[in-house]
């Protein structure tokens, strides 16, 4: 606790602990840096733990610098910023709550993998958060994503998702910034109410593009505003979907402003 910012810079030895708990309330960072690797020798789960009310920055590689299948498990209400352009670990991660964000800290288009090349879960009310350096370059992210209940954020560049997707529940999908459009062009299964927010931030238009006509999601999506794009020989929607979205919003090769 406090409001110092105390940083933890472990390049000349590895913390090879199952966890890193931060506690407190205080305004004060917590930073990890290094080329130690945080949960190294790691097969199983590393948890890290932020309850506190500021951001975790994690500089460090994470679980191994080889393809290790441990996992990465994210606890606590507060936020935990994975600050690397890729990490090696091939393992699950896990978001139980609060925010994860993966952090690719470059403008240089291209493939990143801050978190590692497993599929991602994001628990109920959990929210995973991809971003780049501002720019409008494009970037691919290759995980599979798993929603249950849970948020994923697209910040900054214009981003293609190759993952599979599957969501169940009431889960969003958003992106932040005009013109920094999010593709989803790997197979998208499930149930239950997704809602797409291109341009979240006040003011800000977008476009999220669905394109793989593969899609299997059986349950709705809901337009919240601008534009839902739908390529294919036919709509992607998946199987028995319908779109639904408020007046002013714009769909192609769908419906919009419907009831199902």
């Amino acid at each position: 606790t406090g409001t110092a910012a105390p940083s933890l810079a472990h390049g000349s030895y590895n913390l090879s602990s199952k966890g890193l708990l931060v506690s407190g309330t205080g305004a004060g960072a917590v930073s990890v840096s290094g080329t130690g690797v945080l949960g190294n020798g790691t097969t199983s789960e590393f948890i890290v733990n932020n309850s506190s009310a500021a951001t975790l920055p994690l500089g460090a590689p994470l679980i191994s610098s080889t393809a290790t299948a441990g996992s990465l498990t994210k606890a606590g209400a507060g936020t935990v910023v994975v600050r690397r352009n890729s990490n090696a670990f091939t393992g699950a991660v896990h978001v139980q709550q609060g925010e994860l964000q993966g952090f690719a800290n470059t403008t240089t288009a291209g493939s990143y993998a801050p978190l590692g090349a497993g599929a991602i879960t994001v628990h109920p009310g959990a929210t995973l958060r991809m971003k780049v350096g501002s720019t409008g370059n494009a970037f691919t992210w290759a995980n599979a994503v798993n929603l249950r209940d849970a948020t994923l954020i697209s910040d900054d560049g214009v981003t293609t998702w190759t993952g599979a997707l599957n969501t169940t529940g009431f889960s969003a999908i958003q992106t932040l910034y005009s013109s920094k459009n999010a593709t989803f062009s790997g197979v998208i299964s499930g149930s239950g109410f997704l809602t797409l927010t291109p341009g979240a931030n006040a003011s800000q238009t977008g476009t999220i593009s669905l394109t793989n006509t593969a899609n299997t999601f059986s349950g709705y999506y809901v337009l919240s505003k601008n534009t839902l794009a739908l390529g294919g020989a036919a709509p992607p929607l998946g199987a028995d979907t319908d779109q639904i979205g408020p007046a002013g919003t714009t769909a192609t090769r769908g419906r919009a402003g419907g009831s199902p």
